[in-house]
């Protein structure tokens, strides 16, 4: 393919001074066509060389989507060159910088401020090879200023990638440099420090999700009450003998890597401490109590929110600091709409969404309820417009699809599997659509795509929890695929509900349920049989004869 398209590019340049191609708008827009048709990312340099040559014999449609497209794949060739160049800054060293200087010289679609940061670092390891001795005291140097600020940022409970970074790459310099000092001890100090408050941040983070659950046991002539973040009762039932085993002490949580999460609970009745382990199991498996030495117990249980790490909350174990999901905002709609301006609104909204974000809509496309002929909701093609063949009509970026990869990083519980509940859900679908409920309760992600979407409850699949009945179906096929599909999700809701998810998660059952509606009206299935939804294309309608073709 890009040899077919750097060919085309060539021949349009060569073509340069052909009368014909900039008379004959058919002959340019029939070559653009191929480009926009045919080329990823790698049709930028033809599809920009084109411009040069042909642009002036476009018609505004055509001009208008070659544009688009430029800026997308420009979009998509910066990233992928940000990319590169911090890579390549997390792994240069002093003795090996060889790739970086590589990658400085080839990253001219890299943006301005990555280029900078990797200029800067190149500079920094070209004056350590120059001058050693200098090189060793402005390391010390960079060393303690960098211990400084990350001390300033554990003071105030708050760090970032700005504090964090210049420390992580001042702690690899000195390794390499073979550097001896005080600030290198002290340094690895603050280091160690800065892991122990990551990792207790995502312990606390875990542990919110038990937040408000107590679970009770009578192994014995004892029993315990544990109200998980907040204290353990020790108590004799149909008596007033009762003890306190501690209170919740957050400074002391801790998540080890596999996900377990471990509690303590501290100055209890006589000084009584206790440690909740918390493994990854069933909520409802039963709690174990114990009392290795006197008044010090050790209560395990169970739950899915200790079944491993999210990918966020992994990075953040070893030091990689995200930025934070952004927390849900309501949208203010503009006043005294008509439900038709409120869908033009929400439309518009979403088509500039899909835009800024990297991704194409084409012009001739809006958004209607009904189709006057037809009756169907969708995206329609606006009249009196055509599209000439190989048009490309939509394009969705990354950043604008439902994918398991955007749960791990903005789902704060780890991926989980469920037993088998039906033919129909498989092990990980569960945890996808409770993803997709807290993302849209809880945060912005992919709001413009939501707010887009009709109530689902006009899906057969939800039928049993909106009164309607399921007889008007009887005799057709479809009946008992949707009647062992509804069974499957009461059997999700179930397992959910004694697992302490939803509560986990924040969501109801109907929010859950809705979620899953959505996903199966809407969901393609990736290569690993998980849920994707490129959001703006299951908009789309169109004629069953109608040739539309896909590509990712």
């Amino acid at each position: 393919a890009e040899t077919l398209l750097t060919d085309v590019a060539k021949s349009l340049h060569r073509l340069r001074d052909c009368t014909a191609l900039h008379e004959d708008a058919s002959l340019a827009e029939a070559a653009f066509s191929l480009l926009l048709h045919h080329g990823g990312p790698e049709s930028l340099e033809p599809l920009e060389l084109a411009m040069e040559v042909a642009g002036a014999a476009l018609s505004v449609d055509m001009l208008k989507g070659v544009d688009a497209r430029v800026q997308e794949l420009q979009q998509l060739k910066r990233e992928a060159a940000d990319e590169e160049l911090r890579v390549a800054v997390a792994s240069a060293t002093s003795r090996s910088c060889t790739d970086l200087e590589r990658a400085v010289k080839q990253a001219h679609r890299a943006s301005p401020s990555t280029l900078e940061v990797a200029r800067r670092r190149l500079e920094e390891l070209k004056q350590y090879r120059a001058h050693p001795n200098q090189a060793m005291e402005a390391l010390d140097s960079r060393l303690q200023q960098a211990s400084a600020a990350v001390l300033r940022g554990l003071q105030a409970q708050a760090l970032s990638t700005t504090q964090l970074d210049p420390l992580r790459h001042a702690l690899s310099d000195a390794a390499t440099a073979g550097l001896n000092a005080t600030s290198v001890s002290e340094a690895q100090a603050v280091w160690g420090r800065v892991l122990e408050f990551l990792q207790r941040q995502v312990a606390v983070k875990k542990g919110e999700s038990l937040k408000g659950t107590c679970k009770v046991t009578t192994p014995s002539y004892w029993s315990y009450k544990v109200c998980f973040r907040d204290a353990i009762t020790q108590f004799r039932q149909n008596s007033d003998a009762a003890f306190s085993l501690g209170a919740h002490d957050p400074q002391q949580d801790r998540v080890l890597e596999n996900g377990t999460l471990v509690q303590a609970y501290v100055n209890g009745t006589g000084g009584r401490e206790t440690t909740v382990i918390v493994d990854c199991g069933a909520f409802a498996s039963a709690m174990v109590v114990q009392e290795p030495t006197v008044m010090r117990y050790v209560i395990r249980v169970k739950s899915v929110v200790a079944c491993g790490l999210s990918q966020e909350e992994a990075q953040l174990m070893h030091g990689n600091v995200r930025p934070p999901t952004p927390a849900r905002t309501e949208v203010s709609y503009p006043a005294n709409l008509s439900a038709e301006e409120l869908l033009d609104w929400k439309w518009a909204r979403m088509r500039d969404w899909i835009r800024s974000s990297g991704g194409f809509v084409h012009d001739g496309l809006s958004f209607r309820k009904k189709d006057r002929l037809h009756g169907m909701r969708g995206m329609f093609l606006d009249e009196n417009r055509t599209i000439p063949p190989g048009m490309v009509m939509f394009t969705i970026p990354p950043k604008c699809t439902f994918t398991a990869e955007i749960l791990q990083l903005h789902f704060p519980i780890a991926a989980f599997r469920t037993p088998r509940m039906d033919g129909s859900l498989r092990p990980h679908d569960v945890w996808q659509g409770l993803g997709m409920a807290y993302l849209r309760k809880h945060t912005n992600i992919l709001q413009p795509w939501f707010d887009m979407l009709p109530d689902p409850s006009y899906l057969p699949l939800l039928w049993m929890e909106n009164g309607n009945p399921m007889d008007v179906l009887d005799g057709w096929v479809a009946q008992q695929s949707i009647l062992e599909r509804q069974i499957g999700l009461s059997k999700a809701v179930h397992w959910l509900t004694a697992n302490g998810m939803l509560r986990a998660a924040r969501v109801t059952k109907e929010e859950f349920l809705s979620a899953m509606g959505i996903l199966s009206a809407r969901a393609w299935r990736d290569s690993e049989e998980h849920f994707t939804i490129f959001c703006g294309i299951d908009l789309l309608n169109h004629n069953s004869d109608a040739h539309v073709e896909f590509y990712s």
